[in-house]
């Protein structure tokens, strides 16, 4: 009877997990595939345009294909030495600090920016 139980429960839980695609907003191949442009640029016209808009880009040459690298800057968020303000001065400078990250994300210097869950001396990233 208790082989029964168990067999039934494994039978249960393999029943029960998900077998269809992950679900966590990541997209699939066919859905990237159908958000890429119907012309794409060669690596020397890509770089072109990237450069007339302010970007670094270096093309990097392998056998007969061109690679395209494009510049990017870490910056790592370290706590300040001046940490005393009150409230209200803090609340100022948090609101004005998540301006400035809206400002560069939304005119695409800004990839991905973030803080760290600890509370050591390097408090966040931005990429």
């Amino acid at each position: 009877m208790k082989k029964l139980i168990f067999l039934g429960s494994v039978l249960l839980l393999i029943a029960s997990c998900n077998q269809g695609r992950d679900t966590r907003g990541i997209p699939g191949p066919e859905e990237v595939e159908a958000r890429m442009p119907d012309t794409i640029l060669d690596p020397e016209q890509e770089a072109a345009a990237l450069q007339e808009q302010g970007y670094q880009t270096f093309l990097y040459g392998e056998g007969e294909k061109q690679h395209l690298m494009q510049q990017y800057f870490i910056v790592f968020l370290k706590k300040g030495e001046n940490r005393n303000q009150d409230s209200l001065t803090t609340a100022k400078l948090q609101q004005e600090h998540l301006a400035h990250l809206e400002r560069m994300a939304s005119e695409g210097y800004l990839s991905m920016a973030g803080p760290f869950g600890d509370d050591g001396d390097i408090r966040g990233i931005a990429v």
